[in-house]
C-alpha cells in the first residue's frame, strides 16, 4: 500500500444518487448491527442477515465462530463482508470488533491486510471480474474503491522496505491520517481487537490493541471532505498478494447516534444549495444545485400538488408530483432546470448563487409555508435552519439528506492579502498581511500545516529569511474561517544567484523530502508537496535568469515517473499543480493551455536529448494531439536547505501528459454513471502498456490484447463492456471474410489513416517499445478508435542495442510476435491499406520526412540546448560511455552525417556533437532505406500551385524500378482496385530436412545447402514436441527430441517461371511457431521475431510466443523480398528456436504466399510519354506500374493563372458558432453536443482559381490547410471545416454533393463572441476580426442553430463591420452553399404596380410584407460622463438580399453627406425581426446640438 500524501487533499467527496437509490432519509434514531459473534457452522457464507459474505477464491466463510476473509498459504484472494445500511448513521458510529492476524512461519512478509469501511459501497455483484471494483470486494488495506463516496479505517501488513505498512484513515483513497508501524512480522499470530468511530461533527477515530491493549492511534481526525448517508453501506475488505495472511474476524457491534426529532406545523425547506460545484451529482453526473425537503411533522405528508419557486411572483413555478414522506423524512429534489417529475425529482429552476428567493408552497398556490430571502451563496456551502431553534444561516459542512449540522456561520470569503508573491530571495524580506475587514484578525503558521484559531496571530510583518512556506487565513466573530491562503518564498544560496540560461529554467523545492527515494517501478509512490519556478527566456535578452519575474510560480505535487528510467539515477518526475489546500488547480505554463498535469521527462539514457521531443513535435505538427514540449533546465533542492548549484538537475523536457481535455485529446467526458446509447458510445483513452496494479483492464477475445483503461481511469462496469464489445467487434470484422470491405471490415471501427501514421511512427522511427508498449488509442463519442497519440520514444532513432535496433535497415514489425503486434499483421493482408500506407509513406516524405526538413530540425534543437548541454553533462558524465541500451556496433557510413569519424560503440561518442551526428546519419539512412521497399513515385519536374498557362510538366520514372507511368488530369487515381489472386508457393505440413546442429554449420541457409545435407533427418511439418499433449495436438507430424533449443530446417519449393514471379506484388509469411525463429528466403533473412539480431546455432528465442498464438498462423509481410524468389527451385530456410531446455514445448509449420492485389488500370488514365502542357487548372495524380504490382502516388494540383490566398480573393462566409441541438437520431449516433456540429466556411471571391497552400486559422480554431483534404479553389468556390467530420456528415448529409469538406479544426467557436485569425504562409493576417453575439452584430446565431452569414461576399466586405454580418435564414446554416435571396425582374421596373420599383421592395421588404420607411429621431447618449443628445437613424432591410449593397448616409444640408464607413457613422443596434427583415440603426456621433437641421437617408447599389 503506498499512501498519497497527508497534505494534498482533493476536492470535496461526490455522492452520486441513482433512480434506484434516490435521497431520502428517515426519523432519525439510533440503529444497531449484532453483537454478531457468528456462531454458525464451518463453511457457512450466507448470515440470513441482510449481510453478504463473497470472496473470490471460496475462503471467505464463517470458521470456527469467527469471519474468515483471507487464509494464510493462499496467495492473489480477495474477499468482502458488506453490513446494511443503519438508521442515522449519517449522524455518527461506533463499530467494535476483534481480529485474528496469523502468518505462515517462512516464507516472505505477510501481506496484505483489510480495512473497515463506511460509504456508498454498492451491492456485491458476482459477475464482477475485477476483484477491486466497487461492486466487488473493495481494496483490502487501501479501502473501497475511491470511485465511491466512503471512509476507512485500513490495517496494512505488507513491508515492501518503503515506510508503507502501518494504520491508515482515508477518505476516498486519500490519507488523512497515517501511522507507520509494523503490524505483522514474519510467522507471527495476533489476537486483537479494534474501535472505530466518525460523527459529522467529532471526526474519525481508531483504537487498536494489538497486545498492549486498547490504545488510541487516531482521536477526532477532523473529515471535512466527507458527508455520511443514512444509506451507505459498512464493509469489510481484505486481500492478499503474492505475498499471503490469515485475517479473521469475530464479535462484531456497530451502532449509530441517536438525534433528536424536529417537530414542526409544516413541512419545510430545511437545506439549499446554490453553487454546487463537488458536493452532490445528480442521476446524470451532474453537479446542479438542489433542495432538501423535511417532513418536520409528527405524521406521514404527501407533497404532491405543493409548489417549489424561486420566484415570489410566481409562486406555483414548479409543482411538485407524487411525494410522500413520514415524520422526519428528507428527500433531495435538484434544482437543475430539467424539469422531471418521476424517479430523481427536478425542478424547471436553478437557484441564483448571488442571492434571491425561494419557497415551498402549500397547493393553493397563495400559501407559503416555508421561505428564504437570501444572499449570496458559496461553492459547496449550503443554506438552511439548524436545529428546533431554526435559526437561519450557512453549513460549511453541508448534509443533503442528513440532519443538518452545527457550526452554522457565514462563511469568510475574503482572502488575506500578502505583499509578496511566490519568488525566489537572496536577502530577507518583510512579508505583510492584511484584510479590508476591522473586525478580522489573520492567523498563520510556517511550518506547512493549516492555520487554526490557535496559530500565530499577525500583528507585524513577518521575517522571512529562509526557504518558506506562509500559510494564513482570516477569523471574523460569528463567521466561519476563510479560505487558507499561502505564498512560499525559496531563498537562493549566494553561487545561484548570478545563473542564467537561454533556455527556461525550472525550480522545485520538496520541503526536504526525498521524492528521489520514494522511486517506484510501478509509479504509484505518493506525489509529495512541492514548491514550483517556472522562469521563460525573456524575448529581449534571449535569456533566462533566477530573479527573473516567474511565468509561473506555486504549490504542487511530485513524484518519479517511469518504470524502467525510474532507475536511472536522473529522474524523471510526475508533476501537479495545486492550489493552497493541495487540489489540483489549472494553470498556464509557457502560455499553453491551462491543466494541472504535467511531466518533467529527463534524457538521460538518450544522450542526444531529444529523441522524445522531435517525435513528440513532427507528430503535432501533422494535427495530432501529441503533448507540448519545451526544453528547460531544472533545479530541485530536496534537503532542505537554501536552493543552490548543488541543486542543478540538467537539460530537461517539460511537457503536458496525455489527457482528456479540449487542448490536449479532445474527447467528450465520460462521466461513471453514463451509460446510455449515445454517451458510451466515446470519452475513452486506452493504451497497450506495462500493465500496473491500479490499472482497470480488457482484454480483446481473438488477438488477445490486454489494454488500459486511461479515461476513465475508473470506468464503470458497463463502460468497461461496452467498449470490450467494440474492440471484439473490430477483431471479428478483422478477421473476418469481409475484413477489407469499407463498409462491414476493419475500417467500420478503426481511423485507418491514424493506424497508418502510427505504424509510419515507428518504423521510421524504429521506436523498441512501440506496437508493444507506450501505444495509445482514444475514441470519442460516434467516432472510430483513433491510434494516437505517440509516447515513449526514447528508445528510438537507434537508442537500442536489442531487437535490431540501432540498425536503420530491416522492419521492426517483423522482429515481435503476433501478440505484441496488434492488428496490423492482418491489417497489411489488405491490398488496399497496403496502398495507403506507401501514399502516405511518399506523401510525408515530401514534407514532414524529407530528409532534409528532418535534418535541419535536429541542428536546431541541438543549437537550441548547446549552451546547456555542457552544464548537463557536466551534471551526468556519461558522454563516452555505454549506458542501457546505447547503440554499440553500426556507425554512419559515407556520406552520411557521422561518417567522417568512426562513431561505432558509445566510447567513441564522447561528445553531444558526436551523439547528434550518429542519430542523424542513423535517421537518413533508414529513410532511404525505407523508400527502398516500394516502388517510389513519378518525380514531377515542378510543385504545384499558381504558374503560367502553358507551362510545362515532364515526370520521371526514378524509382530503381523498370515500369510504365500512368496519369490522370481530372483528380482520379490512375490504378482501380481489380480481383485479387494469390499463390500457395509452400503449403502447410510441406516436406523438410531437418538438423539439430552441434556447432555451427556453413551454409546450411543457403540455395544450395550445406557439405552435410545428405545426413539432414527428412520428415513433414509441423515438427517440434509438447511434453504433455494439449495445445499442440495433431500439429507436429515430425517429432524432435524434448529439451531441443535449435533446430536447422530448409524447406524446398519450385516457380515454373518469370510470369508467376512477375505476377506477384505482395509476399507473406504465413507461419506457426514456438517460441521463434529466423527465416531466410534464398540465403536472405527475411523475418526473426524473437530471435536474437545475430543468431549462432545453439542460439535460445529471446522471449516466449504463447502456445494460444502459437497454434494460429501468423502472418509476415516479406513483400520487400519478392527479388529473392528465383525460376527453378528455392529454398525457405528457418532456424527454430526455443526459449530454453525447460521449456515443455516447441512448434514450427510455414506456409509461403505469394499475390497480387489486382489492381487496374482505370480507364481515365493516359500513359505519359512526353512533357505535358498546363493550359488550364488541373490536378494530376500519377503512379508506376511495374510488374510486380503498382507503386505510389504523386499528385498535385496546378493552378493555371491562379493566386496565392489573400485578403482580396479569399473570404470566411459562414461560421455556425452555436449549432442547432442535436436530434434524436444525431444523439443516437453519439453526437449529443452542439459544439460536434460548428463549422466554418472559406470562399474564393475572385475569377481565378486560388492556392490554399500556407493558409491557417491561429486563433479561434485551429486548422493547418496544408494538413487539409481541399489545396486549391476555383472561382466562386467554397470550402468548409467542421468540428466533427462524422457528426457534420450525418446532419448535412443531403447537402454533399455541394459542400467540400477540408477538415475538422481544433478548439471550439465562442457562443459569446471572440477574435478569429485567417493568416497565410508568411504569419500575416488574411483576416484578423472580432464577431460578438450582442447587437449591433445579429443575435440570432447565439440561439437554436442559425448561422452568421457574410453579406455580399464578392465584395470583400470588412468582417469586422457588424452590418456586413446577418443571420441565416435556414436552420442550421447552409454550409457549401448560399441561402441568399435575389432581385427577380429588372431593379427599375414595378412588376406589380405598388408604386416601388423592384430593387426598392426586394431591399426593403419580403414578400408579403410591407416596406417601413427610414426614420430619424434625437436619442441621448453619454459619452464619458456626459449626457448629450445625438441624431439616430434607422432602416429596416431584406435581411437576406446578398445582392444589394446598403449605404446610410448623413447630411446636415441636403448637399453634402458623410457616408457609412466615416467614423462619425456608428451603428448601435440591430433588431432581427420575424418576417425575414431586420431594422439597423446608427448614431452620427457629432451632438445634434451643433446643428439645426441633420438628414439620413440609405443608398442602394444592386450587385449583379
Amino acid at each position: 500500500m503506498q499512501p498519497e500524501s497527508p497534505m494534498k487533499s482533493d476536492s470535496a467527496v461526490l455522492i452520486r444518487i441513482s433512480l434506484c437509490a434516490m435521497m431520502v432519509s428517515t426519523v432519525a434514531l439510533a440503529d444497531q448491527y449484532g453483537p454478531q459473534a457468528f456462531a454458525v457452522a464451518n463453511g457457512t457464507t450466507s448470515l440470513g442477515d441482510g449481510t453478504t459474505l463473497a470472496g473470490s477464491d471460496g475462503i471467505a466463510s464463517i470458521q470456527d465462530g469467527a469471519l474468515q476473509l483471507t487464509r494464510a498459504g493462499t496467495s492473489d484472494t480477495s474477499s468482502s463482508f458488506r453490513i446494511p445500511s443503519l438508521g442515522n448513521s449519517s449522524q455518527g458510529w461506533n463499530a467494535t470488533f476483534e481480529f485474528l492476524l496469523a502468518d505462515l512461519p517462512g516464507g516472505s512478509n505477510p501481506a496484505d491486510g483489510f480495512s473497515f469501511n463506511y460509504g456508498a459501497i454498492p451491492a456485491y455483484d458476482p459477475s464482477q471480474s475485477e476483484e477491486s471494483a466497487s461492486n466487488a470486494h473493495g481494496g483490502g488495506e487501501e479501502g473501497w474503491h475511491p470511485s465511491v463516496a466512503h471512509i476507512s479505517f485500513e490495517v496494512d501488513t505488507w513491508d515492501n522496505g518503503n515506510g508503507e505498512d502501518g494504520l491508515n484513515i482515508a477518505i476516498n483513497g486519500e490519507d488523512i491520517a497515517f501511522e507507520n508501524q509494523t503490524i505483522l512480522r514474519n510467522g507471527q499470530s495476533i489476537s486483537g481487537s479494534m474501535e472505530v468511530s466518525w460523527s459529522p461533527t467529532a471526526g474519525a477515530s481508531m483504537k487498536i490493541d494489538l497486545g498492549s491493549g486498547l490504545l488510541p492511534v487516531f482521536t477526532e481526525v477532523p473529515t471535512p471532505r466527507f458527508s455520511g448517508n443514512d444509506s451507505y453501506r459498512f464493509a469489510f475488505s481484505a486481500r492478499t498478494g503474492g505475498a499471503h495472511q490469515s485475517v479473521l474476524i469475530d464479535n462484531l457491534q456497530i451502532t449509530t447516534t441517536d438525534a433528536a426529532l424536529i417537530l414542526l406545523p409544516e413541512p419545510i425547506i430545511s437545506e439549499f444549495m446554490a453553487d454546487n460545484e463537488n458536493t452532490l451529482e445528480d442521476e446524470d453526473c451532474r453537479s446542479s444545485d438542489w433542495i432538501e425537503l423535511l417532513n418536520s411533522t409528527a405524521e406521514t405528508r404527501n407533497l404532491e400538488g405543493w409548489y417549489l419557486t424561486d420566484n415570489p411572483a410566481d409562486l406555483t413555478k414548479w409543482q411538485i408530483p407524487d411525494l410522500s414522506l413520514g415524520p422526519n423524512e428528507r428527500r433531495i429534489i435538484f434544482a437543475s432546470g430539467k424539469d422531471r417529475l418521476t424517479g430523481e425529482l427536478h425542478t424547471n429552476f436553478a437557484i441564483n448563487k448571488d442571492g434571491g428567493f425561494l419557497a415551498l408552497v402549500k397547493p393553493d398556490g397563495l400559501t407559503v409555508v416555508s421561505a428564504y430571502d437570501f444572499g449570496q451563496q458559496y461553492e459547496d456551502v449550503s443554506y438552511g435552519r439548524l436545529g428546533e431553534a431554526q435559526s437561519e444561516g450557512y453549513f460549511g459542512s453541508p448534509s443533503p439528506g442528513g440532519i443538518n449540522i452545527a457550526p452554522q456561520g457565514i462563511p469568510v470569503s475574503e482572502k488575506p492579502v500578502f505583499s509578496h508573491d511566490d519568488q525566489v530571495i537572496i536577502r530577507s524580506i518583510n512579508l505583510a498581511l492584511s484584510t479590508s475587514s476591522p473586525t478580522a484578525t489573520i492567523r498563520y503558521t510556517t511550518d506547512g500545516s493549516d492555520p487554526t484559531s490557535s496559530s500565530s496571530l499577525y500583528v507585524t510583518p513577518i521575517r522571512i529569511f529562509a526557504t518558506t512556506r506562509v500559510k494564513a487565513r482570516i477569523f471574523e466573530p460569528g463567521r466561519e474561517p476563510g479560505p487558507v491562503r499561502d505564498r512560499t518564498f525559496l531563498r537562493l544560496a549566494s553561487d545561484i544567484r548570478n545563473f542564467s540560461s537561454d533556455l527556461p529554467i525550472v525550480i522545485i523545492d520538496s520541503f526536504g523530502a526525498n521524492i528521489d527515494g520514494e522511486s517506484s517501478a510501478n509509479s504509484q509512490n505518493p506525489r509529495r508537496p512541492v514548491q514550483s519556478i517556472f522562469l521563460d527566456v525573456d524575448t529581449l535578452s534571449g535569456r533566462a535568469s533566477v530573479s527573473d519575474i516567474p511565468d509561473f510560480a506555486g504549490r504542487g505535487g511530485m513524484r518519479v515517473r517511469g518504470q524502467t528510467s525510474s532507475g536511472f539515477p536522473k529522474k524523471q518526475y510526475s508533476f501537479e499543480t495545486w492550489d493552497s489546500d493541495g487540489n489540483d488547480k489549472d494553470v498556464s505554463i509557457w502560455g499553453w493551455p491551462s491543466e494541472s498535469d504535467w511531466i518533467l521527462h529527463a534524457p538521460y539514457s538518450d544522450k542526444t536529448l531529444m529523441r522524445n521531443k522531435i517525435v513528440y513535435d513532427c507528430s503535432r505538427e501533422l494535427g495530432y494531439p501529441s503533448v507540448r514540449t519545451k526544453f528547460c533546465e531544472l533545479f530541485f533542492n530536496s534537503n532542505g536547505d537554501n536552493i543552490s548549484m548543488e541543486d542543478y538537475r540538467g537539460i530537461y523536457v517539460f511537457m503536458e501528459k496525455i489527457k482528456r481535455n479540449e487542448d490536449r485529446v479532445n474527447i467528450k467526458e465520460l462521466e461513471n454513471c453514463d451509460s446510455d446509447p449515445s454517451s458510451i458510445t466515446g470519452g475513452y483513452i486506452i493504451k497497450k502498456d506495462k500493465g500496473q496494479t491500479v490499472d482497470i483492464t480488457l482484454t480483446t477475445a481473438l488477438e488477445g490484447h490486454q489494454l488500459a483503461f486511461v479515461e476513465p481511469d475508473l470506468p464503470s462496469s458497463p463502460q468497461q463492456a461496452w467498449l470490450r464489445n467494440y474492440m471484439n467487434s473490430f477483431e471479428n470484422a478483422l478477421h473476418g471474410p469481409e475484413f477489407a470491405d469499407p463498409l462491414q471490415g476493419y475500417a467500420n471501427y478503426i481511423d485507418v489513416d491514424s493506424f497508418i501514421d502510427t505504424h509510419i511512427w515507428v518504423e521510421v522511427f524504429k521506436n523498441i517499445d512501440g506496437y508493444r508498449l507506450s501505444s495509445y488509442f482514444y475514441k470519442d463519442r460516434g467516432r472510430k478508435l483513433i491510434a494516437s497519440p505517440v509516447w515513449d520514444y526514447n528508445l528510438s532513432l537507434g537508442n537500442a542495442d536489442y531487437l535490431e535496433g540501432e540498425y536503420p535497415q530491416g522492419w521492426y514489425y517483423s522482429l515481435v510476435s503476433a501478440q505484441e503486434y496488434p492488428w496490423y499483421g492482418r491489417l497489411f493482408q489488405d491490398p488496399e491499406f497496403v496502398t495507403r500506407y506507401w501514399d502516405r509513406w511518399f506523401e510525408l516524405r515530401e514534407t514532414m520526412m524529407a530528409t532534409d526538413r528532418l535534418m535541419s530540425l535536429i541542428d536546431s534543437l541541438a543549437s537550441e540546448i548547446s549552451e546547456a548541454t555542457t552544464r548537463n553533462f557536466e551534471r551526468w558524465d556519461v558522454l563516452g560511455t555505454n549506458l542501457w541500451p546505447n547503440a554499440r556496433v553500426w556507425t554512419p557510413p559515407f556520406p552520411l552525417p557521422g561518417s567522417n569519424r568512426n562513431l561505432s560503440g558509445a566510447s567513441r561518442r564522447d561528445s553531444h556533437q558526436d551523439e547528434v551526428d550518429w542519430m542523424k546519419g542513423w535517421l537518413w539512412a533508414r529513410l532511404n532505406w525505407i523508400d527502398d521497399q516500394y516502388t517510389a513515385p513519378p518525380s514531377f519536374s515542378r510543385s504545384g500551385g499558381p504558374v503560367n498557362p502553358g507551362s510545362s510538366l515532364t515526370m520521371s520514372n526514378n524509382s530503381g524500378r523498370n515500369g510504365t507511368i500512368y496519369y490522370t488530369v481530372d483528380g482520379s487515381d490512375p490504378r482501380i482496385p481489380g480481383n485479387r489472386s494469390s499463390s500457395v508457393l509452400l503449403p502447410p505440413g510441406s516436406p523438410l530436412r531437418w538438423i539439430i546442429p552441434e556447432g555451427p554449420i556453413a551454409g546450411w541457409n543457403s540455395i544450395n545447402g550445406p557439405g552435410n545435407l545428405a545426413f539432414w533427418e527428412s520428415g513433414s511439418a509441423g515438427i517440434g514436441y509438447e511434453n504433455s499433449p494439449d495445445d499442440f495436438d495433431g500439429l507436429i507430424e515430425t517429432s524432435v527430441p524434448r529439451r531441443t533449443t535449435s533446430v536447422y530446417t530448409r524447406f524446398d519449393f519450385n516457380i515454373a517461371d518469370q510470369t508467376t514471379i512477375d505476377g506477384f506484388d505482395n509476399l507473406f509469411l504465413n507461419i506457426r511457431y514456438d517460441d521463434g525463429f529466423v527465416a531466410y528466403l534464398n540465403g536472405s533473412r527475411v523475418a526473426g521475431p524473437n530471435a536474437p539480431v545475430n543468431p549462432v546455432w545453439d542460439s535460445d528465442a529471446t522471449s516466449s510466443n504463447p502456445d494460444s498464438a502459437a497454434v494460429n498462423f501468423e502472418a509476415f509481410d516479406i513483400s520487400s523480398s519478392l527479388g529473392q524468389l528465383r525460376v527453378g527451385n528455392n529454398v525457405l530456410a528457418i532456424q527454430l528456436l526455443n526459449t530454453g531446455t525447460t521449456s515443455s514445448d516447441l512448434l514450427l509449420d510455414p506456409q509461403l504466399v505469394g499475390g497480387n492485389s489486382g489492381s487496374l488500370v482505370s480507364p481515365s488514365a493516359l500513359t505519359y510519354s512526353s512533357r505535358l502542357t498546363l493550359a488550364e487548372s488541373q490536378t494530376i495524380n500519377a503512379r508506376i506500374l511495374t510488374p510486380g504490382g503498382w507503386g505510389a502516388l504523386q499528385t498535385e494540383s496546378f493552378l493555371a493563372g491562379g493566386r496565392l490566398a489573400s485578403a482580396e480573393n479569399l473570404v470566411i462566409s459562414e461560421l455556425n458558432y452555436r449549432p442547432g441541438p442535436p436530434t434524436p437520431e444525431e444523439q443516437s449516433a453519439g453526437f449529443d453536443a452542439r459544439t460536434d456540429f460548428e463549422y466554418l466556411e472559406l470562399m474564393n471571391i475572385s475569377s481565378v482559381d486560388i492556392d490554399l497552400d500556407g493558409i491557417a486559422f491561429t486563433k479561434g480554431v485551429d486548422f493547418d490547410f496544408d494538413l487539409g483534404d481541399v489545396q486549391f479553389l476555383g472561382p466562386g468556390q467554397r470550402v468548409v471545416i467542421v468540428s466533427n467530420r462524422d457528426a457534420f456528415l450525418l446532419r448535412y448529409g443531403n447537402r454533399l454533393s455541394e459542400i467540400r469538406i477540408a477538415g475538422e479544426f481544433s478548439n471550439n467557436l465562442s457562443n459569446d463572441g471572440e477574435t478569429i485569425i485567417l493568416s497565410d504562409a508568411s504569419g500575416s493576417d488574411i483576416h484578423n476580426f472580432t464577431y460578438d453575439d450582442a447587437s449591433p452584430w445579429p443575435e440570432a446565431p447565439d440561439g437554436s442553430g442559425l448561422s452568421l452569414v457574410l453579406r455580399s461576399p464578392a465584395g470583400a466586405p470588412d468582417h469586422n463591420y457588424p452590418p456586413n454580418w446577418r443571420s441565416s435564414i435556414t436552420p442550421n446554416g447552409v454550409p457549401g452553399s448560399s441561402d441568399s435571396i435575389f432581385l427577380t425582374g429588372p431593379p427599375l421596373n414595378d412588376d406589380d404596380d405598388n408604386g416601388l420599383n423592384n430593387l426598392m421592395q426586394h431591399a426593403f421588404s419580403v414578400p408579403g410584407a410591407r416596406m417601413i420607411q427610414p426614420s430619424a429621431s434625437i436619442h441621448g447618449f453619454t459619452d464619458g460622463e456626459t449626457l448629450e443628445d445625438y441624431m439616430t437613424f434607422s432602416y429596416t432591410r431584406n435581411m437576406a438580399a446578398d445582392d444589394v449593397r446598403f449605404t446610410v448616409q448623413i447630411s446636415p444640408d441636403l448637399q453634402n453627406w458623410i457616408s457609412e464607413g466615416d467614423p462619425k457613422i456608428l451603428p448601435v443596434t440591430r433588431l432581427e425581426n420575424d418576417d425575414g427583415t431586420e431594422t439597423l440603426t446608427y448614431r452620427y456621433t457629432v451632438p445634434s446640438a451643433g446643428y439645426s437641421q441633420l438628414f439620413g437617408r440609405v443608398l442602394v447599389q444592386h450587385l449583379p
